[in-house]
């Protein structure tokens, strides 16, 4: 055919083109891959857009978990489709008419845990369940590890998940919230190997992460007083508390008719180096036999950090010239929500009054 040209085997002039049309996604992991690549480039355009983009990567995460099937790949693709033609259009606001559509009737009747209504183990497997607690019959649980060697346990992931574990609660808790972004850290995630640690991760940022106390067969007894170095500094604690409580990292001040309820801790503060700052730390290991700590499965918190040694080593491999940084987050502690089931434990009293520690505290 003269004057048209040919191009691997198509006419440009032809309507009978070929279009090679990839097979829609229908694994979550997958698309949390894509979504993130899309969110990104939107995102690095229209900076505004990031929270929408956020919330409704979280909706998808929600609906995937929570209805059968692929409903929430029908819903992604018809929402997609009216962002298409609407620029406008606000990415975290739902469409009730599709979300209806596409979920009604689908949603999945989850087995749960009938102890704890955890969705991750039933009644046998339940680490809070005072049958399970006899340890010559404990099953033991290998650690699994992630990154650079640092473990999590089949037991802590396990309790993390259990919403109702049964103690006596002084009504609901405010405050104690992380300006860590769950759904931030959900994207920044979104292509980890290990989806059930990132689970535990985002779930705890939302909803708080369990200490692992051993509610059922560990006895307490609160302290009477605080350490000596809280009596020699209590301007220092004052100012602690008062920075706590305008941070939102402490609750209260409750009233000493909460006793019953709160189990207190004694607390003292130690120098922080020559900065001339201080640390405030609980002391969760007291009285012995008798402390929070005490009630704690040591498996559930084991660490292990880079050491300097392998630091050293991955500098010689790396050679002359080879660079090196060191990032310190300030309070690092202090991001880190407690569970309001376990926020009971971390109590301290003040000049009278109790106080709360919704973050995770020093000497835990």
């Amino acid at each position: 055919m003269h004057g048209k040209k040919t191009i691997l085997g198509c006419d440009p002039l032809s309507s009978s083109r070929r279009v090679v049309r990839r097979a829609p996604i229908t694994e979550i992991t997958l698309w949390l891959e894509g979504f993130g690549r899309l969110a990104s480039v939107l995102t690095s355009r229209y900076p505004g857009k990031a929270a929408e983009m956020w919330a409704y990567q979280s909706s998808i995460i929600h609906a995937a978990r929570n209805y059968d099937g692929t409903a929430w790949v029908v819903y992604n693709r018809q929402f997609r489709r009216e962002a298409l033609a609407r620029r406008d259009l606000n990415w975290s606001a739902t469409n009730v008419q599709l979300y209806s559509e596409a979920f009604t009737r689908r949603a999945k009747v989850i087995p749960r845990c009938r102890y704890c209504l955890s969705e991750t183990h039933d009644l046998r497997a339940c680490p809070v369940n005072p049958d399970n607690l006899d340890p010559t019959s404990r099953r033991q649980s290998k650690s699994r590890r992630f990154g650079e060697g640092h473990p999590y346990t089949a037991e802590l992931v396990a309790l993390q998940s259990c919403m109702s574990a049964p103690m006596l609660l002084i009504g609901s808790f405010e405050g104690g919230r992380t300006p860590l972004k769950p759904m931030a850290w959900e994207m920044a995630l979104a292509g980890h190997p290990d989806r059930r640690f990132v689970s535990y991760i985002c779930t705890g940022l939302k909803e708080g992460f369990r200490i692992g106390f051993n509610h059922h067969s560990h006895p307490l007894k609160s302290a009477a007083a605080n350490m000596f170095s809280a009596q020699q500094h209590p301007e220092i604690i004052q100012n602690y508390i008062s920075n706590e409580l305008k941070m939102g990292r402490l609750l209260g001040p409750l009233g000493t008719n909460h006793h019953h309820a709160i189990h207190v801790n004694r607390f003292g503060v130690i120098p922080k180096g020559n900065s001339g700052k201080w640390r405030l730390i609980t002391n969760l290991s007291y009285p012995p036999g008798n402390s929070v700590n005490d009630g704690i499965d040591p498996k559930l918190c084991s660490l292990k950090y880079t050491s300097v040694e392998d630091v050293a080593g991955i500098a010689a491999k790396l050679g002359q010239g080879a660079l090196m940084a060191k990032v310190d987050t300030e309070a690092a502690y202090r991001l880190v929500p407690v569970h309001p089931q376990d926020r009971p434990l971390l109590g301290m009293e003040w000049g009278g009054d109790i106080f709360v520690d919704p973050m995770l505290p020093f000497g835990l």
